[in-house]
């Protein structure tokens, strides 16, 4: 009865419900939005590092430097020595180094010189096929292979830069070869093309010499201990050409801008809730005044004041869980549009089905707040005079 009675009410007084109603949703959607968007972000920043102590590369933006060999989302800094970089591999603290040259894409798929373990540092195993081994022999990781419709034994033309060009791509004549393509990594991997350094550099050699300089893009490096950690970078920096950047360093620098960023929209979005919050109240007000003969008609036909208490309490329910139900669809829309530009441009995506903590959350605090919307209008009908509001209507 009580559910039937408030849900007329609502309908009655849709036209006032809905601002409040509307902001509720756009307040949850956007503490959803944000919330997802910076979980997942960390969660693809720890995954794709995969145990890198630095990255060795030219002079420059130590974070551009990082983003560009780790995460690919950002153009190199240059190029250095293949010798120069190996003398660095020697170094008795060094565990694994790991040389990468890149400049060519694939329709738009960077395709990275480098050695097998590159793979090995992500766990990655071959859906089909095998590693490559000779020059322009190339695997593919697992989005590569399904997006390009590629298969084993298939040949393309690499287009010169790492992305594709929109007007007139400068393709290279030498064709590569598929020989083997990669199992889903939930990685940076499942967005490469692999192959050797050689293919890279024969790639790039100067047409009139029929020569190439070995260069390469970067070096991944992971050290034996944590006090390499701290000297071998800064001696890198003070005493060669190359830069050493430290993974861990840069990506706290970029988590804090990141941070400022997702807080200043955490704050929009509670003061959207915030806002929704008084204009419910205030709303609420009013349809008291408005409903008071049919309260005190409630009253007089028996109706209990814990009766009318909980006939409140569940209207401002009911306006509360469709508010997060609208939010959660707003949200869920939003992650399915934003996956295009962060699958493009940062190499992940937000699942928009996946249920969080933060769901239930958003659910519990709407709630909340539908019950501390109720206590004016409570007070309000504690002191309601039955007699005197039927003697006047």
């Amino acid at each position: 009865m009580l559910l039937k009675i408030s849900y007329k009410n609502l309908l009655y007084n849709r036209t006032k419900l809905l601002m409040s109603l509307l902001l509720l949703a756009s307040g949850s959607a956007v503490l959803l939005l944000v919330q997802r968007l910076e979980k997942n972000a960390d969660k693809q920043l720890a995954q794709n590092l995969a145990g890198i102590d630095m990255v060795l590369g030219a002079k420059g933006s130590p974070l551009q430097l990082i983003l560009s060999a780790v995460y690919h989302i950002d153009d190199p800094t240059g190029n250095i020595s293949y010798a120069e970089a190996k003398q660095i591999a020697e170094n008795p603290a060094v565990e694994n180094a790991i040389p990468m040259a890149y400049g060519d894409n694939f329709e738009g798929y960077r395709i990275i010189g480098t050695e097998q373990s590159y793979l090995d540092l992500y766990g990655v195993s071959y859906q089909e096929g095998e590693p490559w081994k000779e020059t322009f022999e190339v695997c593919l990781g697992y989005d590569v292979a399904k997006r390009t419709g590629l298969i084993i034994g298939s040949q393309f033309l690499s287009s010169h830069g790492l992305s594709v060009s929109e007007k007139d791509p400068q393709k290279h004549t030498q064709l590569y070869i598929v020989k083997g393509i990669l199992k889903k990594n939930n990685s940076i991997i499942d967005r490469l093309v692999f192959t050797n350094l050689s293919s890279v550099w024969s790639m790039h050699q100067d047409a009139d010499t029929n020569t190439s300089k070995k260069q390469i893009t970067a070096m991944l490096v992971k050290f034996k201990n944590k006090q390499a950690l701290l000297n071998v970078p800064r001696s890198i920096n003070d005493n060669t050409l190359m830069q050493a950047a430290v993974p861990s360093i840069e990506l706290n620098r970029l988590r804090y801008l990141l941070e400022s960023g997702s807080k200043t929209l955490q704050l929009v979005g509670y003061a959207l809730l915030i806002l929704a919050i008084l204009s419910l109240m205030v709303t609420l007000l009013q349809l008291f005044e408005d409903r008071k003969y049919e309260l005190a008609l409630l009253k007089a036909q028996g109706a209990s004041f814990n009766k009318l208490i909980m006939l409140l309490f569940t209207e401002n329910i009911m306006l509360a869980v469709p508010g997060w139900f609208l939010g959660e669809l707003i949200a869920r829309i939003g992650f399915t549009i934003m996956n295009k530009n962060l699958n493009s441009s940062f190499h992940f995506t937000i699942n928009p089905l996946e249920i969080t903590g933060m769901d239930f959350y958003l659910l519990g605090l709407l709630v909340f707040f539908a019950m501390i919307t109720a206590l004016l209008p409570v007070l309000r009908l504690k002191k309601l005079n039955v007699i005197t509001i039927l003697s006047a209507n």
